[in-house]
């Protein structure tokens, strides 16, 4: 199961990479594709494009304040319970933010776990707290930004964010409400 985590990274730093391009140049992208396609269907790729991209910045957006306000959450029950490492934690907890299914799990074990070991029960409900915000932060709190920051019902960005990471991986976390803003704002215009 580890073998796979190298290359997880890298196709992640490379998704993210490119998104940012993308997001970046967009202009010249956009007359890229406009140049494909005839005249009559620019109106319709425009408004694909525009929904792509703002879909994708709140989605990005989303991904990085979620992993932001867990990382803090981290800190703050760490300086509180006076956990060992704290800075590494919070670095962990905001890298393993991306990492679906697992997410900032491992974290929170390992502080769970060093409470126990040190006999603190007090500690460890503290941890499980941290641990039920943690969990809200993901999901709740960033369906909540993503529909926010597009016409999409926070329920249905959930979803779409599931219904995405169980078809494509971690790439559907991002490509999922990407598909559904898309295909709603096709609905619309027609």
């Amino acid at each position: 199961a580890l073998k796979g985590l190298p290359w997880f990274f890298l196709n992640s730093l490379v998704f993210v990479v490119s998104l940012y391009g993308f997001l970046l140049g967009r202009s010249k992208a956009k007359a890229a594709v406009l140049s494909l396609w005839p005249r009559k269907y620019h109106e319709e790729i425009e408004v694909f494009l525009s929904t792509t991209v703002k879909v994708s910045r709140a989605v990005v957006s989303a991904a990085l304040l979620a992993g932001l306000l867990q990382a803090m959450t981290v800190f703050i029950f760490g300086l509180i319970g006076s956990a060992p490492y704290l800075l590494l934690f919070c670095l962990l907890t905001f890298v393993l933010s991306f990492v679906p299914v697992v997410g900032t799990l491992p974290v929170t074990l390992i502080l769970l776990s060093l409470s126990y070991f040190q006999g603190s029960w007090t500690l460890f409900v503290m941890y499980l707290i941290m641990a039920a915000i943690l969990s809200s932060i993901d999901n709740f709190l960033r369906p909540l930004i993503i529909g926010h920051n597009t016409s999409l019902a926070p329920t249905l960005a959930f979803l779409a964010a599931i219904g995405g990471l169980a078809t494509m991986g971690f790439i559907g976390l991002f490509m999922g409400p990407i598909i559904v803003a898309v295909f709603l704002s096709t609905l619309k215009r027609s």
